[in-house]
């Protein structure tokens, strides 16, 4: 138990712990009714127009799932592979060593974590799909706000109510669709909670 202690508080892990103890000190206040779930789950507002940027962002399920827990899912993942790549590969505790093994470290994260929110977005998604009007979003038209939209990524703006809604969106057969583009909204994909969309002819 010390061992497992010490190592947790290792400086090499201990920004890793720091935020894992975060997380759990939130969940603690959740469930002892101190804090309301939505407390974390502002609404994030990014601009996408790299295609870096933008498929992080969707492999993330930012938007989709509540932004809880998904903190919670990267502070997880990120301090098991600290403590286990630094335990397996850095039993010396060298600063110059940890520091490398950061790069990998937040490689295998972000991966397990995309795996991890796959079935959440399916729970996820239906709610999601209601909050944003449902089905009363098909037929619209819209404007592409990432760099482009084709058939593995992209963002697109609507006016739904009143106020700006962006949704992710896909093309079908090799469509690109540039920055400024105006689409049409025409099919929703339930299990991967996104839009269909072609360019719009007026």
């Amino acid at each position: 138990m010390t061992e497992f202690l010490n190592a947790c508080i290792m400086p090499l892990n201990l920004p890793f712990t720091i935020v894992l103890v975060l997380v759990l000190l939130y969940w603690l206040t959740v469930i002892l009714g101190a804090l309301d779930m939505d407390f974390l789950d502002f609404n994030l507002d990014f601009e996408t127009d790299s295609g870096f940027l933008s498929p992080l962002l969707q492999m993330l399920a930012i938007g989709e799932v509540p932004v809880s827990l998904i903190m919670s899912i990267l502070s997880g993942c990120g301090w098991w592979f600290a403590m286990m790549s630094n335990y397996m590969l850095n039993p010396g505790e060298s600063v110059i060593i940890g520091l490398l093994l950061l790069i990998p470290n937040l490689c295998f994260t972000f991966f397990m974590a995309a795996v991890l929110l796959r079935p959440l977005r399916r729970i996820f998604g239906p709610l999601h799909q209601q909050a944003k009007g449902g089905s009363q979003i098909l037929d619209k038209v819209g404007e592409v706000i990432s760099g482009q939209v084709n058939s593995s990524w992209g963002q697109v703006e609507i006016d739904c109510r009143g106020s700006s809604l962006r949704i992710n969106a896909r093309t079908r057969d090799g469509l690109i669709l540039n920055k400024g583009s105006r689409v049409l909204i025409y099919d929703y994909d339930l299990d991967r909670d996104f839009y269909y969309v072609e360019l719009f002819m007026e």
